[in-house]
């Protein structure tokens, strides 16, 4: 399955964390109350530690790594926007013209 897919698939997952307010211990919810599947995805949030499994099998969204993950995506896009615009001026300033 595409990365893209399955990027999209984990944006949904958590947005069903946020709506049914399952954001901590206390607020988690069982997977059939949430309206998740237990699917690739969803097993690669709890691989990141994006999604919390409880004692009692209930699951939240830490939101708090959530963020940071989200941060951390964006300053990776900005790198490497940053040295695509590096290598297009060298080229460019170079005297080569397409």
């Amino acid at each position: 399955m595409p990365v893209v897919v399955i990027k999209l698939q984990e944006k949904k997952i958590i947005r069903e964390f946020l709506m049914k307010g399952a954001l901590n211990k206390e607020t988690a919810k069982p997977l059939n109350e949430l309206y998740v599947s237990n699917s690739h995805a969803f097993s690669r949030l709890i691989s990141k530690g994006l999604v919390i499994r409880t004692e009692d099998g209930r699951y939240y969204a830490d939101m708090d790594r959530v963020e940071e993950q989200g941060k951390s995506n964006r300053m990776k896009s900005l790198i490497v926007i940053a040295i695509i615009v590096i290598i297009l001026f060298a080229y460019f300033t170079s005297g080569h013209i397409f």
